[in-house]
């Protein structure tokens, strides 16, 4: 609802497939089932390394190899995915314009080129901060920058 009286209608870079399916699965868990999953995955592969060294049989040693390097590759995957998710959630800062209308420059100060205008109730990603102006950037790609005072982050 609130959505419907923001003036900027910013299209969404598409995205490949895959990088849509990739972020689902990272968010599949939050940070600590993936470190969970981690955890668990070494224990296993730990197990799978020692019935490995001490069997005598050579199904179970092929077994224990292959259950080993898969937990290892599993354990790989969950510490990549909880970082992804740890970083996702401390670094991805959002705002919403709360001035009417603002022109995003090209340099943080007055004097920077006009790049694109926004409109208030826009929510953009801030990506840096510098001497009272913010750096931003809009979900079709835009970057710009714009004074710190004309919004609120969320």
């Amino acid at each position: 609802l609130a959505n419907l009286s923001v003036k900027d209608r910013v299209e969404d870079i598409p995205k490949l497939f895959f990088v849509n399916w990739g972020k689902a699965v990272v968010k599949a868990f939050s940070t600590d089932g993936w470190a969970w999953s981690a955890v668990s995955s070494l224990i296993l592969a730990l197990g799978g390394l020692l019935l490995f060294k001490f069997s005598n049989e050579e199904g179970m040693k092929r077994l224990t190899f292959y259950t080993g390097l898969l937990s290892l590759l599993w354990f790989g995957f969950s510490i990549y995915s909880a970082e992804k998710n740890f970083n996702h959630a401390v670094n991805d800062k959002h705002a919403v314009v709360f001035s009417a209308t603002i022109n995003a420059k090209s340099s943080p100060n007055e004097k920077g080129k006009d790049l694109f205008v926004i409109h208030e109730g826009l929510v953009v990603s801030v990506s840096d901060e510098l001497n009272g102006w913010i750096r931003i950037k809009l979900s079709n790609g835009n970057v710009g920058w714009i004074p710190e005072n004309t919004v609120v982050s969320i």
